[in-house]
């Protein structure tokens, strides 16, 4: 059996010569890039990063996050990493894109979301107020989020779909395109909606159904 205490050891041992420092020594250093934002500190300084001169100073805004110039938004919004709002909607046919993504104030959109803009000009697709939209979730083309909603890691939200005042969608949760999910409604974990939910109903399942109460 190897002993791989034994190895280690020996390949350690102070006369053999440690190829990694070896090759280390002969590149070359590397130069120092100045950090265009100053300090680390200030990622989010909107005054300090004239990339994103065009919104309100109070929003946060990872640099790596990518914003269309198609956006639109209010304050107080936080951004996350590899963000991605404005991109075309994957819409059959359309081969131009001209609609705009509204954002309203003091939503969290968290890393890694992806929201997606209408072809037609004149249409939105909107973000209300004091929204939490956590990682890795979707909003289709022409799709409207209400206030005060609280939209779970991984949920896709499909083109025209509606989300109402405080709904909540919980991890994983698919919301067929076109369907609406009325105002204080809660969809379970996993939740397929392919049907509209009343207001204030909780639904689970797949597809997702209304519990009796």
């Amino acid at each position: 059996m190897i002993n791989l205490q034994q190895l280690l050891d020996d390949y350690y041992k102070p006369q053999r010569p440690n190829i990694w420092l070896q090759l280390l020594s002969e590149l070359e250093p590397i130069k120092e890039t100045p950090n265009p934002m100053n300090q680390p500190d200030d990622i989010y300084n909107m005054e300090e990063n004239p990339y994103l001169f065009r919104y309100d100073a109070s929003n946060e805004i990872h640099p790596t996050a990518i914003i269309d110039k198609c956006v639109q938004m209010g304050k107080g919004n936080k951004i996350g990493a590899f963000t991605v709002i404005g991109s075309n909607g994957e819409i059959r046919g359309a081969k131009e894109f001209h609609g705009t993504v509204i954002i309203g104030d003091n939503n969290v959109i968290s890393e890694h979301v992806t929201i997606q803009r209408p072809a037609e000009e004149g249409k939105s697709t909107v973000i209300g107020n004091g929204n939490l939209i956590m990682a890795h979730s979707h909003i289709g083309h022409d799709a409207q989020i209400g206030h005060e909603c609280e939209i779970c890691t991984g949920t896709i939200i499909g083109g025209y779909a509606s989300v109402e005042d405080h709904t909540k969608l919980k991890l994983g949760v698919i919301i067929r395109n076109r369907k609406t999910v009325k105002k204080n409604s809660v969809v379970g974990m996993g939740g397929v909606v392919v049907k509209d939910v009343r207001e204030g109903t909780t639904v689970i399942g797949v597809p997702a159904k209304e519990i009796l109460k």
